[in-house]
């Protein structure tokens, strides 16, 4: 993700073929000056340093924090580690079964429920006995998943500058298997180790992204969460009694993780870091891509200053103390007007470099080549700040259905739905994407549909939006 906008960025670029020769009538003027490029390599090696010294408290879910940091843990369960290597091989022959044994299709719709987007998961039934035995061989991965999420200090060991992008399908594998067997232990009746399982995996996947990652990282992140999510609900519907105290601390550690989300505006950052960071290895240029200035140092240079402009625009309508919407809608609008603003015409380009030969002409040749390279990669992040508020939302819906079925147990009655405008339910109606209330369809006694009150599916399609539903037991 990262990599392929910085390819744009980085060359205008295209690839070889497209119909662009360098000219060889004149020499290619210095369009950055080895003062600006010392400057810009200065400040690429402070970023990393300050990312090698920053700090990411926030609070553990529950019991006692671990000294030392989550970064160790992280990389143990992405990467391997003595003891989670044969978890990391199993895994990989296996997670097809895995993956069919947790959810239904996509295109599954719950009896007496609506279509929606997001998947549901499968009831309990005996699993085979070799998913049983990749239960054991991965309990060292999913103690150190578990042990990750008890450090207080847990900033991503990805942040930019600090790490090679390792193969990243571990991390999602893993926490699917952590659905996997918190269904196993729900269904044991050991509800309590269940839901802490799913809720760990909400917040390594949100400790995945934490303190600045890119939106590679940020997504992985999303992705391990997502996978937890269906279990999650399931888990809440379930026909069995819960505990009305072990639903209190599972609607607590859901709202502490709602707070403690990753901001729109620290990932964004972390993606412009990431990208500018890239420039650092020389060993990383594209070999397709074409030399616009006096050379390759021109063409990293020039990418920088763009790259600069255009996270100053981004971050400048998203900030942190924004609903998350905001920066979706902020990076869409800006992406559309950036890819109006130039129709990115390379032979264009080069006709200016051409007769940029005098130095009164090089600043205003420099300033049409920054906006060409921002128009050819103008932002297109709303999709992914889509994606990840649709898990926004569901956490925001989970906490209100498990709320919901706290209630239910005190009385064990259904709620009806007058209930959701009255406190407890009333006051976490707010959906953590939007900021606006949750909308609540109701669809029989006991049954609703909580969905989001904005529009979260792909765009120009018709598809149904995420839904969280609920399924009262003593209807």
């Amino acid at each position: 993700m990262s990599q392929k906008y910085f390819y744009l960025f980085l060359a205008v670029l295209l690839q070889v073929g497209s119909g662009c020769k360098k000219s060889e009538e004149q020499p290619r003027p210095r369009l950055v000056s080895e003062k600006e490029i010392k400057e810009m390599r200065h400040e690429l090696l402070e970023i990393v340093e300050r990312n090698r010294a920053k700090k990411c408290p926030r609070p553990v879910l529950r019991g006692e924090p671990l000294p030392g940091t989550a970064a160790a843990d992280i990389v143990a369960v992405v990467e391997g580690a003595d003891d989670t290597r044969a978890c990391h091989q199993r895994l990989d022959e296996t997670s097809d079964m895995v993956f069919e044994a947790l959810d239904h299709p996509e295109d599954y719709k719950p009896e007496g429920f609506p279509a929606r987007m997001n998947r549901t998961a499968k009831p309990y039934s005996p699993p085979p006995k070799e998913l049983l035995e990749l239960e054991k061989t991965c309990a060292p991965t999913l103690e150190r998943l578990q042990k990750a999420v008890r450090h207080e200090d847990a900033c991503s060991p990805y942040l930019p500058g600090l790490h090679d992008q390792p193969g990243y399908v571990s991390a999602i594998r893993t926490s699917r298997l952590a659905a996997f067997k918190s269904r196993r232990l729900l269904a044991e009746g050991d509800a309590g180790q269940g839901f802490d399982l799913l809720l760990d995996v909400v917040r390594f996947g949100q400790d995945f992204g934490r303190g600045g990652a890119s939106l590679l990282e940020t997504m992985i992140g999303v992705a391990c969460t997502r996978t937890v999510l269906p279990m999650l609900e399931h888990a809440l519907n379930r026909k069995k009694p819960l505990d009305p105290a072990l639903l209190s601390r599972v609607a607590k550690e859901l709202g502490q993780l709602i707070e403690t989300q990753p901001h729109p505006a620290a990932y964004l950052r972390g993606e412009m870091e990431a990208m500018a960071t890239y420039t650092l290895n020389p060993s990383k240029k594209h070999p397709d891509t074409i030399t616009i200035g006096a050379d390759e140092r021109d063409d990293n240079a020039l990418a920088l200053i763009a790259l600069h402009e255009t996270s100053r625009d981004v971050l400048s309508g998203c900030k942190k103390e924004d609903p998350p919407i905001r920066c979706e809608e902020h990076i869409r609008a800006m992406g559309e007007r950036y890819r109006k603003s130039h129709r990115g015409d390379l032979e264009q380009a080069e006709a200016m470099l051409r007769v940029a030969v005098s130095p009164d002409k090089v600043a205003a040749v420099r300033r049409e080549i920054i906006d060409i390279l921002k128009s050819v990669a103008a932002p297109a992040h709303d999709r992914y700040l889509r994606h990840e508020g649709q898990t926004r939302f569901r956490l925001g819906a989970l906490r209100l259905h498990a709320v919901y079925r706290q209630l239910a147990e005190k009385a064990k009655a259904c709620p009806k739905l007058e209930a959701f405008d009255q406190p407890p339910l009333s006051g976490l109606r707010a959906d953590p994407f939007s900021h606006q209330p949750i909308r609540i369809e109701e669809l029989g006694p006991g049954r609703f549909a909580l969905w989001c009150p904005v529009p979260l599916g792909k765009p120009n399609k018709e598809k149904a939006e995420p839904a969280v539903f609920i399924d009262c037991p003593y209807r």
